[in-house]
C-alpha cells in the first residue's frame, strides 16, 4: 500500500486495544477488525487489500505489547552509574550493561544523528560534515531521580555546535526498560539524517523478527516495494545490508513497531506505541568511513539502530534537494520505546 493507508491500519488496530485489552478476547480480534473494514465506506479494492494485510499481521501479539504498566524499581547509585532493574545506566545517561549477562552489550549504547552517507546526500554531506555530526557527546548537566524514574538532562553537542537540548528518562515496566527522550533541536540547524539510539551487541544475536515495512529496506520516501507485516532477517546476509560498490546507508525498515534480535540463548526486544526506523547490520557508522570498496561481512558484532526518524533517500545526486516532507526536520519531538533483554 501507499503510506497514506498506514494511519488507517494503525487506527483500526489501536482502536481495539481499549476494547479487548487482554488475551481472553484475542482469538476474535482479527475477525472483528476484518468485519469493520468490510463494513466501512472504503472502495472495494482497498477493502480487499486491507483484509489481506490484516490476515498476515500477528495482531494479537501487537495488541498485547501496546499496553505496558510501570512497575516499582529501586534505583541504586554506584560508582559506575545507576542500577534500575536489570540495567546499569552510566553517568553519561546511556545503557551500559545488562547485569544478568554483561557479555551481551559490547559497549555502552550511544546516540546517533548521522548515517553512512548515500549518493543522494551529496547536497547535504558538506553541511553535515561541517556540523561534525559523526562525533557526538551527550553532556549531562543534571540527574534527577523521582519515584522509579531517573532523568538525565543535558545537551547533544558536536565539537562545533549544540545540536539539541535533551532529557532522557528511564523507567521500569512489565515489558522492560522504558526510554523516553524529549528533544529541542537548535532552530538554526537544517534537517538531520536521523535521530536514534545505537546498540552494539554480541554477534551471536544474528537473526531478527520485526513488525514493520519489509522484507526489503524501506524509507519514508521509498517503501512501495515492501509491506507492513511480520518479517524475518539474517543480520549478516548481504540481502539485509546491500553491498553497494561505494558503501552507504542500507537495511533500514521504516514504520517498525516491534523488533526482536535473537541468538540461540538470548534476545533483545524493542517495542513502541509509535513507529520507529529499525536497522540491524554488522557495521557501525565508523566502519563505513573511508571505505571506497566492498565491505567485509566477517564482523564480530551486531549493530542495532532504533531511530525516532530517518530522513528519506531522495534523488539529490541528480535532482533537487530532498523534499521537506521527507526530511527529519522537527525542532521538538518526543521519542519513547521499550528495550527488553532476556
Amino acid at each position: 500500500f501507499k503510506s497514506m493507508y498506514d494511519p488507517m491500519i494503525r487506527g483500526i488496530v489501536s482502536g481495539y486495544v481499549g476494547m479487548f485489552g487482554g488475551s481472553e478476547n484475542t482469538p476474535s480480534i482479527k475477525d472483528t477488525i476484518t468485519d469493520s473494514i468490510l463494513n466501512s465506506n472504503l472502495p472495494d479494492t482497498i477493502k480487499t487489500n486491507l483484509v489481506d494485510l490484516i490476515a498476515k499481521i500477528n495482531v494479537e501479539n501487537l495488541l498485547s505489547y501496546l499496553q505496558t504498566d510501570e512497575v516499582k524499581a529501586i534505583i541504586k547509585e554506584t560508582n559506575e552509574g545507576y542500577i534500575i532493574g536489570d540495567y546499569l545506566i552510566n553517568k553519561n545517561g546511556m545503557i551500559d550493561k545488562f547485569i544478568p549477562n554483561d557479555s551481551i552489550l559490547l559497549k555502552p549504547a550511544y546516540l546517533s544523528v548521522s548515517r553512512a552517507f548515500i549518493d543522494n546526500d551529496i547536497q547535504m554531506k558538506w553541511y553535515w560534515n561541517k556540523l561534525g555530526i559523526n562525533d557526538l557527546n551527550f553532556y549531562v548537566r543534571d540527574t534527577k531521580i523521582t519515584d522509579n524514574k531517573i532523568t538525565f538532562i543535558g545537551s547533544l553537542n558536536t565539537r562545533y555546535v549544540n545540536l539539541m537540548q535533551l532529557e532522557i528518562t528511564y523507567s521500569y515496566t512489565d515489558k522492560g526498560l522504558k526510554i523516553n527522550t524529549k528533544s529541542k533541536v537548535n532552530p538554526t540547524i537544517d534537517f538531520l539524517p536521523r535521530f536514534g539510539f545505537t546498540f552494539v551487541v554480541d554477534s551471536n544475536l544474528c537473526t531478527a523478527d520485526y513488525f514493520g515495512y519489509g522484507p526489503y529496506e524501506a524509507y519514508n520516501d521509498r517503501h512501495q516495494a515492501s509491506i507492513l507485516s511480520n518479517h524475518k532477517l539474517a543480520v549478516f546476509s548481504k540481502d539485509n545490508c546491500f553491498n553497494y560498490p561505494y558503501p552507504q546507508e542500507s537495511g533500514s525498515h521504516y514504520n517498525t513497531y516491534l523488533a526482536s534480535i535473537k541468538s540461540n540463548n538470548n534476545s533483545i526486544d524493542f517495542i513502541s506505541n509509535n513507529p520507529f526506523s529499525f536497522q540491524t547490520i554488522p557495521f557501525e557508522l565508523f566502519d563505513f568511513k573511508d571505505h571506497s570498496h566492498l565491505m567485509n561481512y566477517n564482523s564480530n558484532k551486531t549493530v542495532i539502530n532504533i531511530d525516532y526518524k530517518m530522513s528519506g533517500v531522495g534523488s539529490g545526486s541528480c535532482g533537487p534537494k530532498l523534499l521537506d516532507k521527507y526530511q527529519f526536520n522537527e525542532k521538538e519531538f518526543n521519542f519513547e520505546f521499550i528495550i527488553n533483554i532476556r
